[in-house]
């Protein structure tokens, strides 16, 4: 397979399976992608990157980045997945949306 291949069979199984605004504590949204990454024969994922983004005004966090290092034994990609606040002001990720893709 190649690194396009392998970019392809990821974003087929994550592109747009965590529809709509969650509203817990716990990333359920990021679960969701990291389950259907767990379902996909061939790979091994690690996370290699986690970080929260502030808005540089009030200091409050605005979003959630997890950055997956993807292998399939010979070729390596990343997965991107970020939560996007849509909450309120005081607390942006009361509420947020997650894409994720590979790259």
């Amino acid at each position: 397979m190649t690194k396009s291949q392998l970019r392809k069979k990821i974003n087929n199984k994550i592109c747009g399976l965590a529809k709509g605004l969650f509203s817990d504590e716990y990333w359920y949204g990021h679960n969701i992608i990291c389950e259907a990454l767990n379902e996909i024969e061939g790979i091994e994922f690690h996370l290699n990157n986690c970080q929260y983004e502030h808005d540089e005004y009030t200091g409050n966090p605005i979003r959630k980045r997890w950055m997956y290092e993807v292998t399939d034994g010979k070729n390596q990609v990343y997965v991107l997945i970020i939560a996007a606040g849509a909450g309120s002001v005081n607390d942006p990720l009361e509420k947020y949306d997650i894409i994720a893709y590979s790259c």
